[in-house]
């Protein structure tokens, strides 16, 4: 299957709105191409369109997996973006827990990650194992930007359709890794407020967890805001 140019191969991930294949790019490359699912509605066409352009404001020196391409083929958007091979956080939590020095080795890099979002207004609201990413070098990369969500309204790359998606009193995250405040109203969180450091916070924690990663995210993870 091709779609804008790019071979797909295996699929690597799949969620509310979209898959995630592996694929080949025209020059060779391995990347991996985002495809929004087929008759989405036109509120999940505006949540990918966000993704996309907030993927377009974070680099991959910001500590997050970047955006190489994006498009539409046959009414089918789709985004393109590295292939990081080096596995999830959740992967290696599989094996045991980390230890201390490289927990906070990690937390301190994920802290700057999401600082530096927060810099530009964007809160990610879904900081878990699963969406944190590491390079063949070891280097962790954020991903998974589909919650990710502008609160300046103002800021160069957002706009109002954007900016006001959540619907108050609607939950957005996944359960064990977002803070009540967030569970209650995914509205709430904002660069200017606390919760990014429960997220931060948790995702630490199961990382020295001895109960294979602490909270599990099988618990169910809203993406309608």
């Amino acid at each position: 299957m091709r779609v804008g140019g790019y071979t797909l191969g295996g699929e690597l991930g799949r969620g509310g709105m979209g898959a995630v294949f592996r694929a080949v790019a025209p020059d060779g490359r391995e990347v991996a191409v985002k495809v929004l699912h087929r008759g989405a509605r036109s509120s999940g066409r505006d949540r990918f369109e966000r993704e996309r352009r907030l993927l377009a404001e974070l680099s991959e020196s910001d500590g997050f997996v970047p955006l190489l391409d994006s498009g539409e083929d046959k009414g089918q958007p789709f985004i393109v973006m590295p292939l990081v091979g080096g596995g999830t956080l959740r992967d290696r939590l599989k094996q045991g827990p980390l230890a201390i020095e490289a927990t906070i080795e990690l937390a301190e890099a994920l802290a700057l990650a999401i600082g530096r979002a927060h810099e530009l207004g964007i809160v990610h609201r879904d900081l878990k194992p699963e969406n944190v990413l590491f390079r063949a070098d070891g280097k962790p990369l954020v991903g998974d930007l589909g919650l990710a969500k502008h609160f300046e309204t103002d800021a160069p790359a957002t706009s109002q359709a954007g900016a006001a998606l959540s619907r108050t009193g609607v939950m957005a995250g996944t359960a064990g890794y977002m803070a009540p405040e967030q569970a209650r109203d995914a509205k709430f969180p904002s660069p200017s407020r606390p919760l990014p450091r429960w997220t931060c916070s948790r995702s630490a924690r199961s990382c020295t967890s001895a109960s294979r990663a602490g909270p599990r995210s099988r618990a169910p993870r809203s993406s309608r805001c």
